[in-house]
């Protein structure tokens, strides 16, 4: 009786084990919700920070820089639509600015492929 009870609470227990360790798929937020992070830029090899106050924070210029009349356009805001991203860099000292609005090709939990003058990008998350 004893050896059918530990039988019996064996296989229960690799049931339960069996059943919290199922295949956990991601299924990415909505572009607005998903960017917000830091992404490392395939090709340029930089970093990328997509703050909630709709900042972005580049330091290596992975994605957009610039200087205009001697002024760097380092204050760099971005909006998302459902498959645009949009990215400004100006600066408090003009109103001069560069900005891009880039399609988003797929949006995947840790990957964002977004498409700059045709060529395919990938925001990988860190």
């Amino acid at each position: 009786m004893k050896n059918v009870f530990l039988g019996f609470l064996g296989l229960l227990i690799v049931t339960l084990v069996s059943c919290t360790q199922e295949d956990e798929t991601c299924i990415a937020p909505a572009i607005a919700t998903n960017i917000i992070g830091t992404w490392n830029v395939s090709i340029s090899g930089g970093s990328v920070t997509f703050n909630t106050d709709s900042t972005f924070v580049d330091p290596s210029g992975a994605l957009l820089s610039g200087e205009i009349n001697g002024i760097k356009l380092t204050e760099k805001t971005y909006s998302v639509t459902s498959d645009s991203l949009y990215l400004r860099a100006g600066s408090l000292l003009s109103s001069d600015n560069l900005s891009m609005t880039v399609p988003v090709t797929k949006n995947e939990c840790d990957v964002i492929t977004i498409t700059v003058i045709g060529v395919p990008l990938n925001l990988n998350r860190q």
